[in-house]
């Protein structure tokens, strides 16, 4: 539950490209509060997981109270969070209105999902124009490992540091490659990189930009469904059927190159023929209704279908 009273005090302003989240790290940092989570009484009681790939949440309504300036709450989560990138991929019967936490299913599958990810270059550019180091809301994307601007590897924090000191309170702002805590100089995250995670961070960076219309979700099943020829069956499916079904879920499953794989997903299998992940289930993508999948889940599903995401077929 968010809090509804009279607006708070804020430290710090909304930076340009800032994710909400980042804005609260910084708050606490000025504000002299012990714990993170006394820096955030009076405005909002939604303290947990607070990490950036959250879709929907009561603590987003009440930063829109505070900073909103007249447009709609949807316009506003476009333009401070990773909204922009997941509402294509929304049940249409999923409200959005600030009034519970909505995560995308397994979403701690996914690598870096719930770190908060900086560019060495961005903090230097900050530093010299006088201001706090912050995190750009590109840089959050899932499975982003390299600055759009830069085209150099982004990082994290430190790992055992992050492990010894948990809590977003230790985060509130990147501070650069050596770890304050322990003094190491820290290494950019994965470095593998193909023509298919390009395709995939730039069609994520369209997404969330408006720079690209898809259909719907219903239509994108539908697209998937009619390319296919995969459609539900109410009473089973015949083994015919049934290995249809295991010989699609196979072509998605050894599509990309296997560090692609291993470069997104926390939980993929290590063998070179074995590569798949329970994130990457075609049946369950196209037929569970009213669970959002990760935008990644649907872009690689349109990347082995179609190409690219301008090529999805329009269903009438």
């Amino acid at each position: 539950m968010g809090c509804s009273h009279q607006l708070a005090h804020f430290n710090t302003v909304l930076r340009p490209e800032e994710h909400l989240i980042g804005l609260l790290g910084r708050h606490h940092l000025f504000s002299g509060f012990r714990t993170y989570k006394n820096a955030l009484k009076g405005i909002s009681t939604d303290v947990s997981m607070q990490h950036p790939n959250a879709i929907d949440r009561p603590l987003y309504k009440d930063l829109y109270k505070q900073f909103g300036q007249g447009e709609s709450y949807k316009e506003f989560l476009k333009a401070n969070t990773l909204f922009g990138v997941y509402e294509p991929f929304i049940p249409a019967n999923i409200e959005i209105t600030g009034n519970k936490l909505l995560m995308p299913n397994m979403a701690y599958t996914f690598k870096y999902n719930h770190e908060w990810r900086f560019c060495a270059e961005c903090i230097n550019e900050d530093t010299e124009n006088g201001i706090i180091p912050y995190f750009r809301l590109e840089h959050q994307l899932p499975t982003m490992t390299i600055c759009h601007k830069h085209a150099k590897g982004l990082f994290v924090f430190c790992d055992p540091c992050r492990e010894q000191f948990k809590g977003f309170e230790r985060h509130s702002y990147p501070i650069g490659t050596t770890c304050r805590y322990c003094g190491s100089e820290q290494e950019p995250i994965d470095t593998f990189v193909d023509a298919d995670v390009i395709w995939l961070q730039n069609s994520m960076l369209r997404l969330m930009k408006g720079e690209v219309e898809i259909p719907n979700l219903e239509l994108i099943k539908q697209a998937y469904q009619r390319e296919l020829g995969l459609y539900k069956h109410e009473g089973g499916f015949t083994l015919k059927q049934r290995d249809f079904n295991r010989s699609i879920q196979k072509k998605l499953d050894n599509y990309f190159d296997p560090r692609f794989y291993r470069a997104l997903f926390n939980n993929c299998d290590k063998e070179n023929q074995a590569k798949r992940t329970p994130s990457l289930h075609f049946y369950s993508v196209m037929f569970k209704e009213n669970v959002v999948f990760s935008p990644v889940v649907h872009l690689l599903i349109i990347r082995m279908l179609f190409g690219d995401i301008d090529n999805i077929p329009k269903i009438s």
